[in-house]
């Protein structure tokens, strides 16, 4: 599905595999096709909702410059999924019980950090070290990569979206998938970088059509400081879901008595921005909520909780930018959900899967977000289908 939106105002089309966008999201989209330095269109994908600046859901490409509100405060979330050498059938309702809890016993979620600041002590120096050079380069990166505040975030879940949930395949393997990403580092980067681009923008007298789309030019030095950190962020995320799989294989072990082998193996991100090549020039794609699908690659799509999820191989669409949705997206707000559902409809909705539903996670509800399967539907251009994922057990932050 391809819905082309042209208005009078726009400086570039937006092209939509979202069938039915909301208006303060489709607003949002407006404001960034007269980016001043927008490239060819903007794309939305069928998990599209407001956001701050550009909306989740959203892609847009910049010409040398990068926008630290069109990547997300969340810089380089994502979701990690694994499959196991175990069939979920063998598995009892206290086995599944038992080991959730010890997942929550051995992950800190929410605001929780890790106390022990050497249970990733190995992990956390590598990734230092790995970024050395570019860290020490960081004129306003003091107090911002340290290794305490590493070690203390490797290997967290933290709240909202974030989950781990314990699923089976088609064949009835047991997989493991995670949705977290560079936790507070990430949004102390963005919050720092997107004052820094509202000043330089003021400064330099750039006109900006929200003030939320404030961008750094990419050769600036403030540009080099922002993206050095967002490349650390990057590798901070997928550590930290590579962190809390140790965890998970742990858990299991210490409820089944013995450690399952890991058979595949997934590890993607959204939120970012990466310089590609599309329609024959180098461009900086923003992808806020939105991940790489490219022809073959393999990627991740989880549904709300007490939904499937799904595996899914890239098609390669120019139009998109090569991109897909990451998740269902979500229908309604949080505040709104929590005024909206009952318990009773949350426990119905959650039929079948362990988890604890207490109000606390109302707002985090299936009834929340969209159908992932009209999610589906809408972008089978993008993406093919590889696994359909059926929850078995859910934890969330």
């Amino acid at each position: 599905m391809n819905i082309i939106f042209s208005r009078d105002r726009q400086k570039v089309p937006i092209k939509s595999w979202c069938g039915n966008p909301e208006p303060g999201a489709l607003d949002q989209a407006v404001n960034v096709s007269n980016h001043p330095k927008i490239f060819d269109h903007v794309a939305l994908m069928p998990d599209l909702h407001p956001g701050y600046g550009m909306p989740i859901g959203g892609v847009a490409a910049l010409k040398d410059a990068v926008s630290p509100n069109m990547v997300g405060v969340d810089i380089a979330c994502g979701v990690m999924a694994n499959k196991f050498d175990l069939k979920a059938e063998s598995l009892s309702r206290d086995d599944k019980i038992g080991i959730m809890r010890e997942i929550r016993s051995l992950i800190p979620m929410g605001m929780r950090h890790q106390r022990d600041h050497s249970v990733f002590k190995k992990e956390a120096k590598d990734l230092l070290e790995k970024h050395k050079q570019s860290l020490r380069t960081l004129s306003r990166g003091d107090g911002l990569v340290t290794f305490d505040a590493v070690a203390e975030q490797l290997g967290t879940l933290g709240g909202g979206n974030h989950f781990i949930e314990m699923q089976t395949d088609e064949e009835g393997y047991m997989w493991f998938m995670l949705h977290s990403g560079s936790r507070n580092i990430g949004k102390c980067v963005c919050d720092r970088f997107n004052r820094i681009a509202k000043e330089f923008d003021t400064k330099h007298g750039i006109a900006l059509p929200a003030p939320d789309l404030a961008f750094l030019p990419v050769e600036s030095n403030e540009g080099q400081e922002y993206l050095k950190l967002l490349s650390f962020c990057i590798d901070f995320s997928f550590r930290n879901r590579e962190c809390m799989l140790k965890k998970i294989v742990e858990s299991v072990r210490n409820i089944l008595g013995n450690g399952p082998a890991s058979l595949e193996k997934i590890n993607i991100h959204h939120n970012y921005a990466a310089l590609e090549e599309h329609l024959g020039e180098k461009v900086w794609v923003h992808r806020k909520g939105a991940t790489f699908a490219s022809l073959g690659n393999i990627g991740i799509i989880p549904g709300s909780m007490g939904t499937a999820s799904y595996i899914v191989k890239g098609r390669g669409n120019e139009e998109s930018f090569q991109s897909c949705s990451h998740g269902a997206g979500r229908v309604m707000g949080r505040h709104e959900a929590t005024k909206t559902f009952s318990m009773d409809k949350f426990r119905e909705s959650m039929e079948g899967i362990v988890f604890h539903c207490s109000e606390k996670f109302l707002d985090e509800s299936p009834m929340a977000y969209k159908d992932i399967n009209a999610v589906m539907d809408e972008q089978k251009d993008l993406v093919e289908i590889a696994h359909r994922m059926k929850p078995l057990a859910v934890e969330k932050g």
